[in-house]
């Protein structure tokens, strides 16, 4: 059944509910010919950086799968990276969890991306066994969103996704890049909150380098600014971008 097809499985850790669900199907399908479906537990961390690890596991599967009813920062990150490397993306959200489709609506990045509902793990097998990721393998984001974008020759340029709240940080960071004589594209919250993935994948693509500063855990306003800030953060790192991550304390 799965011909060698290799997957990975990105999730939140918490919920533990949600976790258990994923790490369910997981161990199903793997019974059901796809031995090589993995989650990013099974990545080995010792002595080595994990978003490295996790990054190798990506590169080395044709499909990523991810849970997306929390919005989760790492896992959008694992999204972004995943596009920008090619690969087929199957995204799972479980619409009984309150705010989860609106949630996913407000992120207007992924507003032409669907996604798979389901409530427990068969839920997820009927999905896998109906849409068939590991059959269409060249259907990935990348070549129906963005590839026929980056190939427009354009003047590199810094992208720098600002602040949503003008902290004292923000406003020397601000000051900083407004001086510089580097051809620069300001992603400004206060002016658009969120742009679509075509934009953010062109001005990542031409950019010398990506500046992105998160919000601490204490603002109110940190959930999509910072879903933002994880997916455009990982589709520089997937296009292989130098990329500055910037945060304002506490944030874990």
């Amino acid at each position: 059944m799965g011909n060698g097809v290799r997957c990975f499985v990105a999730y939140p850790s918490k919920p533990c509910d949600l976790a258990e669900t994923i790490e369910q199907f997981i161990n199903t399908v793997k019974k059901r010919g796809f031995p090589q479906v993995d989650g990013w537990k099974s990545t080995s961390v010792s002595g080595k950086f994990i978003i490295n690890k996790i990054c190798e596991a990506i590169n080395s599967r044709e499909i990523f799968i991810c849970d997306l009813t929390y919005l989760n920062p790492n896992v959008l990150f694992e999204l972004g990276y995943a596009i920008a490397r090619k690969k087929r993306i199957w995204i799972l959200l479980n619409p009984s969890i309150k705010s989860a489709v609106s949630n996913y609506t407000k992120f207007k990045i992924l507003t032409t991306v669907g996604y798979t509902p389901y409530e427990n793990s068969k839920d997820i097998l009927k999905g896998f066994d109906k849409d068939k990721p590991y059959v269409d393998l060249e259907d990935t984001i990348y070549r129906e969103t963005i590839e026929c974008i980056i190939n427009r020759v354009e003047e590199p340029i810094l992208l720098y996704l600002k602040s949503l709240v003008n902290t004292e940080g923000s406003k020397r960071l601000s000051s900083v890049i407004d001086k510089s004589i580097i051809p620069t594209i300001v992603d400004d919250p206060k002016e658009v909150a969120i742009r679509n993935l075509s934009w953010y994948a062109e001005n990542v693509y031409r950019a010398y380098g990506t500046v992105v500063h998160f919000l601490s855990e204490e603002h109110s306003a940190r959930e999509f600014h910072n879903a933002k800030c994880s997916f455009v953060s990982g589709l520089a790192h997937g296009f292989g971008v130098s990329l500055l991550m910037l945060a304002h304390e506490p944030y874990s």
